[in-house]
């Protein structure tokens, strides 16, 4: 009996990886996608693959980095691995909100479907430098030294001293900052470490590109912000400039929407 698997059973990502002598963890640290979902690819199991343009990405960056096309693989894996659940965008009704990204979860309210094709950067790039400093810290006030208080002579009489008008609690109220006018939602993404990242703004795709160490975005949304991370422990944010809570794991791919009404869930405590 031969040993050679038929060709339909072959996956051809894993001939042209090990053509190149790579192994998972090699793509992995070029690729900044997780070993598991690498694996995934492989063996077509799109049930541990977060779907549609993700799984899109993630195809076409592991055949770049195994010497295949792209474009070629994606179509190859497809007609291999057809996309079940893939990301909608739900368009807005009349008066509604607008639409966000939907993850394996059947149709789109209104039937409408778009493939989003997305291709991440794959360059590790160079350091965008160290973050601006913040300037909201408060001025430091330096205080008076009061030199010995010599009395004037007797024969000269002192003026009498106006009172010092006093305020009461009542009457001092705190500066706030106004709110910035249609933007209730503002996340900064601040990655500890490389980190592939695709964000939805309000129903439109507005990023899907490694971000290096460093890196800084800036995302503001009136309806709803969806972020997927192939690494939830390089993933560092904050929500209307309070820190952000951990995610995931390190190397652990995850997708979250967070609204105006929810954000609070998402603040470090």
């Amino acid at each position: 009996m031969s040993d050679v698997e038929p060709p339909e059973d072959r996956s051809f990502l894993r001939e042209a990886r090990e053509r190149r002598g790579l192994s998972l963890e090699d793509i992995a640290k070029t690729t900044k996608i997780s070993v598991s979902a690498l694996d995934a690819l492989e063996r077509y199991d799109a049930s541990s693959l977060p779907g549609g343009i993700f799984t899109r990405a993630f195809v076409r960056s592991f055949a770049i980095e195994v010497g295949l096309d792209p474009e070629t693989s994606l179509q190859e894996f497809l007609a291999r691995c057809p996309e079940e659940d893939p990301v909608e965008i739900a368009a807005a009704g009349e008066g509604g909100s607008p639409g966000l990204l939907v993850g394996r979860s059947g149709s789109s309210p209104i039937g409408l479907r778009l493939a989003l094709l997305a291709v991440p950067l794959l360059a590790l790039g160079v350091f965008v430098g160290v973050r601006a400093c913040d300037d909201r810290a408060a001025a430091r006030t330096s205080g008076s030294v009061l030199g010995p208080v010599t009395p004037p002579p007797a024969e000269e009489p002192r003026a009498p001293e106006a009172p010092i008008p006093r305020i009461s609690p009542e009457e001092i109220r705190p500066v706030t900052s106004p709110p910035v006018a249609g933007t209730p939602l503002v996340m900064e993404i601040l990655p500890n470490r490389d980190c592939w990242v695709a964000a939805t703004v309000d129903g439109e795709v507005v990023l899907s590109r490694l971000l290096g160490a460093g890196e800084r975005q800036v995302l503001r949304a009136v309806e709803a912000i969806t972020v997927n991370v192939g690494d939830a422990g390089a993933f560092e944010y904050t929500l209307n400039e309070e820190p952000g809570r951990i995610l995931g794991g390190s190397g652990q791919v995850v997708t979250e929407t967070i609204t105006p009404d929810n954000y609070r869930e998402y603040v470090r405590r």
